[in-house]
């Protein structure tokens, strides 16, 4: 799944649009959709925001082709498409031939499309979904409220990848404006099936280059990151949430594991650990298997003694190198961290199996690949 996003567009006056735009960039909404090139060199005055606008005077990061109610024919969309701007395309759902006439938009390269079903509201989302879910283009459904776009997010558990609200600012009606509801909703982003592992070997392998992660989030109890050895298992890692008799508590930070490792994230890929650097998008797990997308702040590699851990769920056997430290915690079966210090062989922990075997540049691959 592709990192979600949510779209707003703020009708009414530059003066009554100002301070929902203000309210929105402060939440961390940064996508917008802009119908007048004035109001896009305001907004841009306003902070590092994603414009989408049919004015291409107006410098847009995305060129719209608006085509709500009826869908762009053949010329219209050859024109639009000449552009060397990124695209996107919204138009209207009302038949099967709308639904094949959005993926050949895919196919021509569109960047995103938002699409507005005027009848069924789910079929057509879920036939799209399934189209487009391996393919780079965005889809955005327009919606009228947070609790349709929380049933656009989770449907076919994968969801669309973004949602399109309109905000009505003429003559105060946006006063009061609730974003919350709207940033709980991005902030989790999917659930997986996390299991339990039973761990089966604890060695010591000497000194090892491990990866520090600080993220710009707080965890909370139970949460961490998916770090494993191999792209067929993780084990879920405790962020440093806990103050110790060793060190006051770290609630932004995961001691993640040796430089090799991968991380699970967000749309079911991969990262080194090596890898990651600021700015990098990073997946939160908790001991439920609820996820939640944020940003790394730094990531710090330094050399220390470290540990590998090899577990089994499902007869399927899973591994990590983490550091030998007091501080560094699985999680066990109730959502509390186990120290690597005190782990041994029968305890139980929480894991998530994928049944892949391999990756290539952090994507699963379907050849024959042999990782020990």
């Amino acid at each position: 799944m592709k990192e979600k996003r949510v779209i707003f567009e703020v009708t009414g006056s530059w003066a009554a649009a100002k301070p929902v735009y203000v309210e929105a960039i402060t939440a961390g909404f940064t996508t917008f959709v802009v119908r007048e090139a004035g109001d896009a060199r305001n907004l841009r005055g306003l902070g590092k925001v994603e414009i989408i606008s049919p004015l291409p005077e107006a410098e847009p990061d995305y060129l719209l082709l608006d085509a709500v109610p009826s869908s762009p024919g053949k010329p219209q969309l050859d024109a639009f498409f000449s552009s060397p701007l990124k695209k996107c395309v919204h138009l209207s759902l009302g038949s099967k031939g709308d639904e094949e006439l959005v993926v050949d938009i895919a196919g021509k390269g569109a960047g995103m499309v938002i699409v507005d079903a005027t009848d069924w509201r789910v079929i057509p989302l879920e036939n799209l979904i399934a189209e487009l879910q391996k393919r780079s283009t965005l889809l955005a459904g327009h919606v009228e409220g947070v609790d349709e776009a929380r049933l656009f997010f989770e449907t076919l558990q994968v969801g669309v990848d973004g949602v399109f609200h309109v905000i009505d600012a003429a003559g105060g009606k946006a006063a009061g404006f609730d974003f919350g509801p709207w940033k709980r909703l991005v902030s989790s982003t999917e659930s997986i099936p996390i299991g339990t592992a039973t761990i089966t070997r604890i060695e010591d392998v000497g000194s090892g280059d491990r990866v520090c992660v600080d993220t710009i989030s707080m965890l909370e109890q139970g949460e961490g990151m998916l770090v494993g050895n191999h792209a067929r298992g993780f084990f879920l890692v405790h962020g440093e949430v806990s103050d110790t008799e060793f060190v006051n508590a770290r609630p932004f930070r995961v001691n993640a594991g040796a430089v090799h490792s991968y991380t699970l994230r967000a749309g079911n890929k991969t990262a080194y650990l090596s890898e990651l650097k600021a700015g990098e998008p990073v997946m939160v797990v908790d001991w439920k298997g609820h996820t939640r997308v944020t940003r790394v702040g730094r990531a710090k590699i330094e050399t220390r003694p470290m540990l590998l851990v090899e577990g089994e769920v499902g007869g399927e056997t899973i591994s990590a190198v983490l550091q030998n430290a007091e501080t560094i915690c699985l999680v066990d079966e109730t959502g509390n961290q186990r120290s690597i210090s005190k782990l041994k062989v029968g305890d139980k922990v929480k894991a998530f199996v994928t049944g892949e075997k391999g990756r290539h540049f952090g994507k699963n691959i379907e050849e024959k690949v042999i990782e020990k």
